[in-house]
């Protein structure tokens, strides 16, 4: 549903594992608002699998047309709603991006991640203007 914002998750753990989480977790973490949110989400589960699925379609079409390209050394497994590129000169080409009014996320200097950028997956037209700046910088 594009919530990723609201920052819920959920865990499934023995007990022992459970009580220690709660001995680290804020008293009230999960605000009125994120709460009545994510219960929307749950009565619209159908919106939300087809928004799922929709998702995963752009991504895989993000990184099919994108492989292949010469800045791109390496795209990692991904089952999220982003993935990690390692590309040449990941400075010049985020610089690019941000000049373009494209943002990713520069993650070239975190560790395991050196010389990676992060692209979230965004609305078909967001994808399509993204695939094509970076075919130009190419």
């Amino acid at each position: 549903m594009g919530l990723a914002v609201l920052r819920l998750g959920m865990a499934f753990a023995s007990e022992a594992i459970i009580e220690y989480m709660n001995k680290v977790k804020p008293p009230y973490n999960v605000n009125l608002a994120t709460q009545e949110l994510a219960m929307a989400a749950l009565d619209n589960i159908n919106w939300v699998n087809d928004h799922i699925r929709q998702t995963v379609k752009e991504r895989e079409q993000i990184i099919e047309q994108i492989k292949s390209l010469p800045l791109i050394e390496k795209i990692f497994p991904t089952d999220s709603n982003f993935f990690l590129a390692k590309m040449k000169e990941p400075r010049k080409v985020y610089d690019y991006l941000v000049s373009k009014g494209i943002i990713v996320r520069d993650r070239s200097n975190v560790t395991l991640c050196e010389g990676c950028l992060r692209i979230s997956v965004g609305t078909q037209e967001e994808n399509t203007l993204l695939i094509k700046t970076l075919k130009q910088y190419s």
